[in-house]
């Protein structure tokens, strides 16, 4: 009798040309639900990933499912400043072609498309001329000199240590580029994911960025869900 081989999953560097294809599908299918429809769902994998794995693929980890397979990933740049520099002088370039050839949005007239494709004129914008915005937010000042992630995992493979691996494989990789701190930014709602980065030793940024309403370390000023965003940091 044969028995089934156990394939484990594991952390290795991002290979462009056996990753990309899986990469995408993580991004699509992990990123938050108000991304999750076209155009606003290809322009999200335009800013929250295709310009990581372009200008920074050193600083690109996946998991593999041991069969080969990627599912999930941490990308990323050890300065932000220089990363928001170079989308401006190389990304825009490459990205241009393909944002003059977007998925079309859903075109009923009513509010929800009108809203949609104001979306899609606005992250256009940004990606072609203000890459700081997109990156550091309001906060230029207080974040530019930092690196900054972005994390991903498919269901199938959280709640096993997995992120936890990302994280410092990461970390060692953009702290041997010289970075000496990192920063984040998650949607203030989403407890889970505060759990895990406090538990990766995140700290929140020890600032008020909502001119005091919250009080809250870290937090902006709540959006329409009533929610914002939480910026963590940590040092290396």
């Amino acid at each position: 009798m044969t028995l089934p081989v156990q394939r484990t999953a594991f952390i290795r560097k991002y290979n462009p040309e056996h990753d990309l294809q899986a990469v995408i599908r993580v991004f699509r299918e992990t990123c938050d639900e108000s991304l999750k429809i076209e155009p606003i769902w290809t322009l999200g994998y335009y800013i929250w990933c295709r310009p990581y794995l372009l200008l920074s693929p050193e600083s690109c980890f996946v998991v593999d499912d041991g069969k080969g397979e990627a599912v999930g990933y941490i990308i990323g740049a050890p300065n932000s400043g220089a990363f928001c520099e170079r989308w401006q002088e190389e990304y825009v370039p490459y990205i241009l072609p393909e944002l003059e050839h977007l998925p079309p949005g859903p075109g009923r007239g009513d509010e929800a498309s009108l809203d949609i494709a104001y979306r899609t004129n606005s992250l256009g914008i940004s990606i072609r001329s203000n890459p700081r915005k997109l990156v550091l937010g309001d906060y230029p000042d207080d974040l530019q000199n930092l690196g900054h992630l972005h994390i991903d995992l498919l269901p199938s493979h959280q709640r096993q240590g997995l992120g936890k691996h990302l994280i410092s494989a990461f970390t060692s990789a953009v702290k041997a580029q010289g970075c000496t701190g990192l920063f984040l930014g998650m949607a203030a709602a989403n407890h889970g994911a505060a759990k895990f980065y406090e538990s990766c030793a995140f700290k929140r940024l020890p600032k008020v960025l909502d001119d005091g309403k919250s009080g809250e370390l870290g937090r902006t000023a709540k959006n329409e869900d009533g929610g914002g965003t939480i910026y963590y940091v940590i040092g290396l």
